[in-house]
Order: C-alpha cells, then structure tokens, then sequence
C-alpha cells in the first residue's frame, strides 16, 4: 500500500516586467523572439491562462498579435497551433516560432516587413509563491482541498511545476513518490493545460485526484 505524506497546496501569481524588446513588424517580432529570454516566451505563451479574458481566440500572445495587428492569418494560424506542451524544452518552441516567422520575412511578403497597427511588448513574469494554509493526506482529501482553492494553484502545481522541475507537474510527482504505480498516475499525467481555461485544468484535476482517490484511501 501507499504511503502518503502531507502536501501542501500553495498558489501564484504574476509580476510582470519587461523583456527590453518591442516590435512593429513580423522582421522585428522574429528578431525579438531571438533575443528575448526565455522567461518572455513562457510568459507569451502560458502567461494567457492567468491573465482573464472574455473570449479565447487565440491560444498565444504572438498568435493574437500576429493577426490582430499586423494581419497575417496564416502566420497566425501556425502560431496558434504551437503546444508549448509538445517540445522538450523552450529553447525547442524558439526554434519553432522562428521557422513559422522566417517564411513570411524570408519570402519577401509585404506583411512580412509592414508595419502593424500596434506595436507588440515582449514581457516577462516573476513568479511570486504563497502559502494557501490548505494541506492534504491522501489524494481523495487533495482533491476537496484543491476544489476550495482559486485556479491559480492548478496553475502553479501543475503548469509552473513541469517547467520548474523538468519532469512533472507536483500532483504526479507526489502521487509517484507516495507509491502510487504510474499507470494509475498516467490520466493525470496526460492532461494538457495548454487548450484550456484554467479553471477547466483546475476541474480536470480535481476529478483526476478524485478517481485515484477512490482506490487509496489513508
């Protein structure tokens, strides 16, 4: 049988700053992207899931921009099909996000080098983390206790883990650590926080908590 420890359930929010780079044209987008940290392009890209919106149209800052300010639909459309969650590193999205802006200014496209309607910042976000007061046994109890809690908390233990500890989001990895075989972790595990609201991710984790839940109780 498993043998759980406590976890404590904390959550996050976002101090933004910016990245020091600007840009007025997809040329300058692309040669920002190059040089921007990679803390810029974490931001673009699942910064979006805690910043509130009345309508997800597109699942990136650079997707938005591309096709609101300057738009380049095709560009943005391949923009918005990047899953940050589907490359083994940011350094990997850069590349991607290139080889999609490279098309546009290597080919000599007017949108490629005109200027936009707006002009787009590239930002970057400090993670703040803050104790919840809420702690939990067993995964049945994190579950309630997470349910209680604002998204933010999905989104610290869950998107924020995968790319702070390189290999899991904590849930799965506490799971993991208590004894609880993989194969029974794998639903949690699967679940994409990148198409869609925080709040949904929170929920999805809440019923993945619970099913494992069911079958280990302390």
């Amino acid at each position: 049988m498993p043998s759980f420890t406590e976890f404590s359930i904390k959550s996050c929010s976002m101090i933004v700053q910016s990245a020091g780079h600007s840009a007025h044209s997809l040329k300058e987008l692309r040669d920002g992207v190059e040089a921007v940290p990679p803390q810029s392009l974490i931001y673009h890209f699942y910064g979006y899931l805690m910043r509130p919106r009345a309508e997800q149209l597109h699942h990136n800052d650079l997707a938005a921009w591309v096709s609101q300010s300057v738009g380049e639909q095709a560009s943005a459309e391949r923009l918005d099909a990047l899953n940050p969650s589907y490359f083994p590193s940011i350094e990997d999205l850069r590349e991607a996000i290139l080889d999609v802006l490279d098309e546009p200014v290597t080919s000599g496209a007017f949108l490629g080098w005109a200027m936009a309607r707006s002009r787009f910042y590239f930002l970057m976000a400090t993670t703040l983390v803050f104790q919840t007061g809420l702690s939990a046994k067993d995964p049945s109890e994190l579950a309630d206790k997470l349910s209680l809690c604002h998204p933010a908390s999905a989104f610290y233990h869950f998107v924020d883990a995968r790319l702070r500890t390189g290999c899991g989001d904590d849930f799965s990895l506490w799971l993991l650590s208590c004894g609880i075989p993989q194969e029974e972790v794998s639903g949690l595990m699967s679940i994409d926080p990148y198409l869609m609201s925080l709040q949904t991710l929170k929920d999805r984790i809440v019923e993945e908590l619970g099913l494992i839940g069911r079958r280990y109780r302390s």
